[in-house]
């Protein structure tokens, strides 16, 4: 009987502990062969100050060089 109870207790803890793993995917941008304008600057995925995921894209740059 002591055997089956932990043998439970341990069945128990093994479901508890693996229940709560969550994988996250997020689509993955391929960076395009040519910018939209001549000075242009890649930018990664990144969260916007909301908390949005924003995917990669161009970024044109005036007057920065």
């Amino acid at each position: 009987m002591r055997g089956l109870l932990r043998f439970g207790v341990l069945g128990a803890l093994l479901v508890a502990s693996t229940s709560g793993c969550y994988v996250r995917t997020e689509r993955v941008v391929a960076m395009p062969s040519t910018p939209t304008c001549a000075q242009s600057v890649w930018v990664d995925g990144h969260y916007d100050p909301y908390r949005r995921w924003v995917p990669a894209h161009w970024r044109c740059v005036r007057g920065a060089y």
